[in-house]
């Protein structure tokens, strides 16, 4: 297990449970969007699951910034690289608490939520 995967693994704010939920959350979605007949896209029959976009899980920079400060400095100079490994190790949780819920290649997405810095900054200034 990697730092990532510890982070996510700690008691503390509950990460595993926001994960499962994340995922349930889909699967419901996904397959009230429609039935076999209804011809819209995301229709599920029985265990056949396929929705609109994907499992998404919030994560607070400041849960993040009070677990492991150095994970969240990693993130903050190296994002793209950083936010992959976090969505790998939620998958890796997801695929242990939730088995099959990737069967149609669905992979689960993290959003960083809280400030990033002392100062504000947008998505552009992470680049």
């Amino acid at each position: 297990r990697n730092e990532n995967e510890d982070f996510l693994r700690g008691e503390r704010y509950n990460h595993v449970d926001r994960i499962a939920t994340a995922v349930d959350d889909y699967v419901q979605r996904s397959r009230n969007m429609g039935g076999p007949s209804s011809g819209k896209k995301g229709s599920a029959t029985g265990d056949d699951v396929v929705g609109w976009g994907c499992p998404r899980v919030r994560i607070s920079m400041a849960e993040l910034r009070s677990e492991n400060p150095r994970l969240a400095q990693r993130l903050r100079f190296d994002p793209l690289r950083h936010l992959r490994a976090l969505e790998a190790a939620c998958h890796a949780v997801a695929t242990e608490e939730r088995p099959g819920y990737d069967k149609d290649d669905v992979r689960i997405k993290v959003a960083i939520h809280g400030p990033v810095s002392a100062t504000p900054s947008s998505p552009r200034d992470l680049a």
